[in-house]
């Protein structure tokens, strides 16, 4: 089986996870028996791709993300060009949403949906923003759909009238955080993971944290990648009594990451949506208790392994920080069960069954 996998992503990440999600797969699939899966990306600006060798990836520029549509046109006019050199790939799995596909010959189309935000949560985008409609043509055109959870199959069914015979639910899988040097936080933390606006929910964290006597004496609120904290944030934490001691930010590697979850007192994950959602499998394999959203996919990634709370409710996550911070056998159930839990999501597993969805 031959498998192409489109330059689009590569062209609009330099790092992140969906990109990485195609070369985890690209890597396990390519030599897998008599499994040819090439990433087709004649120009990218993908780190990722550094460590992959194929014929079919070329130059990475290492530009900035303003120049990913340049670099995604530059790449549809040099496949267009190729396109009858060489014969069609069995399959073609369209790496992110486009109107129309990128000109690589394929006989079988396939699509992942991530999540459903753009659509859940459409106030939080620009009008100028175009990815779900972008979304809908590719689902359409696709011979088979892959969902990473089974909340996102639903939430795809609802919104774009998928047939469910078409979908296959095929969960991530993750790799083990990396040991390296935790930066210096002046007393134990919570760490959390990621973006901060919106449906991510930070800013109820935030009025919980504060509300929690105890949490604030005893414990900072470290928070990694994301922007630097903006002007509303930093008045919202002055407002709450929150100084720059009490919520902090890093930014980093792997590396980094997998130091401060090893270091955490725990992982506090309150999105009010994901599709999905890795940190909290990170957290758990590495021993790392977790506090996180009752709300969409997430009960069904972390199972019985993490406290759940409410995200819509401040003392929710209140009391299930409380009760993950100050419980000593709570602490230490949840540690043993997210061990349990963080082995059941590998990479191997993940591409073995999208090579099912490819095979039909």
């Amino acid at each position: 089986m031959r498998i192409a996998y489109d330059p689009v992503i590569f062209c609009l990440q330099r790092y992140g996870g969906i990109s990485r999600y195609y070369c985890e797969l690209a890597r396990r699939l390519n030599g897998a028996g008599d499994t040819v899966a090439d990433i087709v990306a004649p120009v990218h600006r993908n780190a990722y791709l550094a460590d992959l060798s194929s014929p079919t990836i070329g130059r990475d520029t290492e530009w900035g993300q303003f120049f990913a549509t340049p670099l995604i046109v530059a790449n549809r006019a040099r496949l267009a060009v190729a396109r009858g050199s060489h014969a069609p790939y069995d399959v073609l799995h369209e790496t992110y949403y486009e109107r129309t596909p990128m000109p690589i010959a394929a006989r079988t189309r396939v699509v992942t949906v991530h999540d459903m935000i753009h659509e859940k949560f459409s106030a939080e985008f620009s009008r100028a923003d175009t990815t779900s409609a972008r979304k809908r043509a590719a689902v359409a055109r696709a011979d088979r759909v892959i969902c990473v959870s089974e909340h996102t199959k639903r939430d795809l069914q609802e919104l774009f009238e998928t047939p469910s015979e078409k979908i296959t639910v095929v969960h991530h899988g993750f790799t083990e955080p990396p040991e390296g040097a935790a930066p210096r936080v002046d007393r134990p933390f919570v760490l959390y993971v990621g973006q901060r606006a919106g449906y991510k929910n930070f800013q109820r964290l935030l009025r919980a944290f504060a509300a929690s006597e105890r949490a604030k004496r005893s414990f900072a609120l470290v928070c990694f990648g994301g922007e630097p904290f903006d002007r509303r944030e930093r008045a919202l934490c002055a407002s709450l009594g929150l100084d720059e001691r009490s919520v902090l930010r890093f930014a980093g590697g792997d590396d980094v990451l997998g130091a401060l979850y090893r270091s955490a007192r725990a992982l506090v994950y309150p999105s009010l949506y994901e599709g999905f959602g890795l940190p909290p499998l990170e957290a758990m394999s590495v021993g790392c208790p977790v506090l996180a959203s009752d709300a969409s996919s997430i009960p069904e990634v972390v199972g019985g392994a993490a406290r759940l709370c409410d995200p819509r409710s401040i003392d929710s996550i209140r009391e299930g920080l409380e009760s993950l911070l100050f419980d000593e056998a709570q602490r230490a159930a949840l540690v043993r069960a997210g061990h349990t839990r963080a082995a059941r999501f590998s990479w191997n597993d993940c591409a073995r069954r999208t090579l099912a969805v490819y095979e039909g």
